[in-house]
């Protein structure tokens, strides 16, 4: 049977979810937005995990952050819906925009914990009253994160509870450990065309073919923070990513044209580690509109991604 342990993670509240040999296992803190704080496969970490307790209360990698009511950029943060136009705070001072919408630090509850034989399952939720001026519209969100003894799956179901459509889009932000800051890591990306972005990373509305990855290839010294439009060419696209005495990872989406249709990935400058995000749209959605939901009243919308080791 898989067990349940509450926990206190840098002085957060946690639930941490074993197999029953304790080889793999999964630690969630609802009241921290929800995140995967750690992943545990055949007894190795495989998160870069944030390291204090002021980090996790901010967060400035978004690290494991789930991202909503859009991941990534939003250009000035500004957008139109339905005749109206809205505006974001600027949380990316570079670029000036805004980025990963308010979601990545709202406090979840647990409405249901499941312990089976070969699987356990956590769901959590979120319910958004429409509380900000630059997003009126109330919503609910369903997360749930289910480990098996090689990974794990996570579902997420959104809700629009408003009385009027409203724009949605959702990322899932991981950070994945690399060996020798890249040197001893190699890294294969499913089929998909690089977004052309301009110098605030904005996406200028071309695409570039990218071969670089697509077959498993050494990290080494190689820059990404790149944004890549999928090729739905089959419900569910990988990326590998294989580290020297660890067994491949997989990081997979559910990729059909409802789903997670783009990718973010990004090497931050300490080289330790990886962030695959899958997205539901691209870049500046919003104002773009590729991916980009509208959700009609009481519209639901459902997605999976995971994680797992090969075997």
């Amino acid at each position: 049977m898989f067990s349940k342990e509450d926990i206190l993670f840098y002085g957060q509240d946690a639930i941490k979810i074993s197999t029953p040999r304790s080889e793999s296992s999964m630690t969630i803190i609802p009241g921290q937005g929800g995140i995967l704080a750690s992943l545990v496969l055949n007894g190795q970490e495989r998160l870069a995990q944030v390291q204090s307790e002021k980090e996790l209360n901010s967060n400035p990698w978004g690290k494991s952050a789930l991202l909503y009511p859009f991941p990534n950029r939003l250009k000035s943060g500004s957008f139109i819906h339905k005749d109206q136009r809205f505006t974001f705070p600027i949380n990316d001072k570079e670029t000036g925009n805004a980025l990963h919408g308010f979601g990545m630090n709202k406090p979840m509850s647990v409405s249901n914990v499941s312990l089976k034989d070969n699987q356990a399952s956590v769901i959590l939720n979120y319910k958004y009253d429409g509380q900000l001026g630059y997003y009126p519209w109330p919503f609910e969100l369903v997360i749930t994160y289910t480990l098996t003894f090689d990974g794990i799956e996570m579902y997420m179901e959104v809700n629009n509870i408003s009385k009027q459509s409203i724009p949605f889009g959702f990322g899932w932000h991981p950070y994945f450990l690399i060996k020798d800051a890249g040197q001893c890591s190699s890294l294969k990306l499913p089929k998909g065309n690089l977004i052309q972005i301009d110098e605030f990373m904005i996406p200028t509305g071309g695409r570039d073919e990218f071969r670089s990855f697509e077959e498993l290839s050494k990290i080494d010294n190689i820059n990404l923070d790149n944004g890549f439009e999928l090729v739905l060419n089959g419900k569910r696209s990988t990326v590998t990513l294989a580290n020297c005495e660890l067994e491949d990872l997989n990081i997979w989406q559910e990729s059909g044209p409802n789903e997670f249709r783009f990718l973010q990935v990004f090497i931050p400058p300490d080289r330790n580690s990886i962030a695959v995000e899958p997205m539901t749209c691209n870049i500046d959605a919003f104002n773009n509109k590729e991916g980009v939901w509208i959700l009609e009243p009481n519209e639901k919308r459902s997605l999976k991604c995971g994680v797992n080791i090969s075997n």
